[in-house]
């Protein structure tokens, strides 16, 4: 099964007009990519700033993640 990008979109029906409409879902977990592009870094930053530990990731069959709550809550603790 291939993995969800910040593009997916999944399909659910509107119960009050009977109609499909398109809904997007966003994963909650994102790749190093995903997340310097929802903090607006490069992917070396990011891979620089998990090396310093200064950004909480997930890590777990060879590849590193990171939880939006967490990029969030690093946001609002840097912020000037």
């Amino acid at each position: 099964m291939p993995a969800r990008t910040l593009q997916s979109q999944e399909f659910v029906a509107n119960t009050t007009h009977n109609q499909v409409q398109p809904i997007a879902i966003s994963p909650r977990l994102l790749t190093v990519a995903d997340a310097a592009r929802y903090l607006g870094r490069t992917e070396k930053s990011i891979r620089h700033l998990v090396q310093r530990r200064k950004l909480p990731s997930i890590r777990g069959d060879g590849r590193v993640m990171f939880d939006r709550v967490d990029l969030d809550a690093w946001i609002k603790r840097n912020r000037a």
